[in-house]
């Protein structure tokens, strides 16, 4: 490939991938440098964006590889399918057989989204969004049990590498929760500076859940 960056000069970043130096085409106006400097640094951010999701996929196959995880799997499996897939009245809702397609991934949306934007709203509104952000915080905590029940069904469908990922997928979403309703608690006694930590804490660790559910 070539170096995404236009100032001539190898990138050491794009030197390790084994990129060549590529010029900025002569006689280019300013806006016209401008708008290669963006695409440049839009191709970085992509090989960037790549590294790290191929780091989430080398976590995921060693998750799947670690059989130090069977017993504690093997009895969340047994007792997901005991109590939420056996009965044939919840396999139909919990698995979303009424629905025509595994309920669990279609209402994380809900949990996910509210989340997402109580974040964004209280990072670019502040104090002046702060009872959206409450209101969005407690949707999305609330829509999580559900979620997280729907899920634990699905666990008890699983087998092997998949009970596995499974496990510490519902784990770290779990933790993902803590995070959201202490940040939710903190936010409404007005210790914004905490909550926001709490916040930020809460997406990564459920992007990566969200990242091994889908795995």
């Amino acid at each position: 490939g070539s170096c995404p960056h236009a100032t001539g000069a190898v990138h050491t970043e794009c030197r390790s991938r084994g990129a060549g130096p590529v010029a900025t085409p002569a006689g280019l106006s300013p806006p016209g440098r401008r708008v290669v400097d963006w695409l440049s640094d839009t191709r970085l951010g992509q090989h960037r964006l790549e590294d790290d999701m191929s780091l989430l996929e080398s976590y995921a196959r060693r998750i799947e590889e670690f059989d130090g995880l069977d017993p504690l799997a093997r009895f969340a499996r047994s007792s997901a399918h005991d109590r939420l897939v056996a009965p044939p009245a919840l396999d139909e809702v919990l698995g979303g057989g009424w629905l025509g397609h595994r309920l669990h991934p279609v209402a994380a949306q809900v949990p996910m989204g509210a989340w997402t934007m109580a974040v964004l709203l209280d990072l670019v509104g502040r104090e002046k969004h702060a009872a959206a952000v409450d209101a969005l915080l407690a949707t999305g905590c609330l829509a999580a049990l559900p979620t997280a029940l729907a899920g634990v069904h699905d666990l008890g469908t699983t087998s092997g590498r998949e009970t596995r990922v499974a496990l510490v997928h519902a784990g770290t979403m779990d933790l993902a929760l803590g995070l959201f309703v202490v940040a939710w608690i903190k936010h409404r006694r007005g210790q914004r500076r905490t909550a926001r930590r709490l916040l930020l804490a809460g997406v990564v660790t459920a992007g990566v859940g969200a990242h091994l559910g889908g795995h």
